[in-house]
């Protein structure tokens, strides 16, 4: 029987799903918790060996997404690397601080509260001096030098020899690709790039992408309005994507929509 074939398999000799349930009953699964109970009940947290896609338009919120992703498990003992490639440390650190002071980033930047017109009291400068430390101590590293897709492979490399076990890339269509007759062949063979890794490693990679602009009047996003969707969808073991009901400016509500094979 198809049974008795497999079973004389010396690969299947050494998995035994039973024990592996009885193991996560007692123990818990083994997996990264992400800020949202919601996603962690959908998604099971994030897993190891397992390659996310976040999707979005501009400006809803892919970044914001990540940093907090990139707080949240930095704050709980979980290392975590993240290349920042359309943007600078120096902007991602104030945001941090931001969020953490409850100060915009602009006073942040300037030293003048523009809400009220005032510059920063010794209290707000002590805040902000308070929470940078706090965020120094985190188990965190942010990379805005890796460019090109071998670049940010050897660096996941160097970072998983110092204990990095989850890796963030904000984003697709800022890295520079290896040269390919076309680019979604560009783009194909650094997505394999990244599973290859991320198996062979045991790691948790986001990769942050750009949708579509939405053509046909469906607002909920689907893996068609993915760039390059045919290689995406192939590699990816989940999904997440990020969309407004509406483009109306004061709408600030983002909604969260996930996919997981």
């Amino acid at each position: 029987s198809i049974f008795e074939i497999l079973n004389s398999i010396p690969l299947f000799e050494d998995i035994n799903i039973l024990k592996e349930l009885q193991y996560t009953i007692d123990n818990g699964f083994e997996c990264f918790d992400t800020p949202w109970r919601v996603i962690n009940r959908y998604l099971v947290g994030f897993e190891k060996a397992e390659f996310i896609l976040l999707a979005a338009e501009a400006s809803v919120g892919k970044t914001a997404f990540c940093l907090n992703v990139f707080k949240h498990l930095s704050t709980s003992g979980v290392p975590v690397g993240m290349f920042v490639i359309e943007s600078t440390i120096t902007k991602l650190k104030r945001r941090l601080l931001s969020t953490a002071t409850g100060l915009p980033s602009t006073a942040i930047k300037a030293g003048v509260d523009f809400r009220t017109g005032e510059v920063l009291s010794l209290p707000q400068m002590e805040l902000i001096a308070e929470k940078e430390a706090e965020i120094n101590q985190w188990e965190a590293y942010l990379n805005n030098r890796s460019k090109t897709g071998k670049e940010i492979e050897f660096q996941i490399r160097q970072m998983h020899k110092q204990g990095v076990q989850f890796f963030i890339i904000d984003n697709l269509s800022h890295v520079k690709l290896e040269k390919a007759d076309r680019n979604d062949l560009a783009i194909g063979n650094f997505l394999k790039v990244l599973t290859a890794l991320k198996d062979e490693l045991e790691i948790c990679i986001i990769l942050v992408v750009h949708l579509n602009r939405d053509s046909g009047g469906q607002r909920r996003p689907t893996n068609k309005r993915l760039r390059n969707s045919g290689e995406l969808e192939q590699d990816a073991d989940s999904v997440i994507f990020l969309w407004r009901e509406n483009d109306e400016p004061d709408n600030e509500e983002v909604i969260v929509t996930c996919t997981k094979r």
